[in-house]
């Protein structure tokens, strides 16, 4: 049986993602991936700002000291390693990008992001009402 879904864009890689009602527990995310890096972006925001306190700069320092000491180094600054100016991409693919077939004359089966069931052809941007 078909069912009902919604749709709604991933809270990090904005890209499009149906979610059927079975599967739907209010998701902001695509997959496992996109919710981690989210995660590991949220830490680190919130260790920058923790680390622009007064408090912070100063806990930072003692554990910078404490690791100096322990590991016997000095702290020095080293210089970038030369980058080269390759190509991100082969010639080839950079060829295939733009080539793209109109998928606008084949119909496409919408099917959940997460279970991967069929579902019908219209969704809904909105949770669903709970019944009291």
């Amino acid at each position: 049986m078909r069912e009902d879904y919604r749709l709604y864009t991933c809270g990090r890689c904005r890209a499009l993602v149906s979610v059927c009602s079975r599967c739907d527990r209010g998701q902001v995310y695509c997959g496992r991936e996109c919710s981690t890096r989210a995660r590991q972006a949220s830490l680190r925001e919130a260790g920058r700002r923790h680390q622009s306190t007064p408090r912070g700069r100063q806990l930072h320092a003692a554990r910078q000291a404490r690791y100096l000491m322990r590991v016997g180094a000095k702290m020095t600054h080293q210089c970038s390693p030369e980058t080269s100016c390759a190509p991100t991409l082969p010639p080839a693919a950079l060829l295939r990008l733009g080539t793209s077939r109109c998928r606008a004359a084949e119909p496409e089966t919408v099917r959940c992001g997460f279970c991967g069931s069929p579902c019908r052809p219209y969704g809904r941007w909105s949770f669903r009402r709970r019944r009291p």
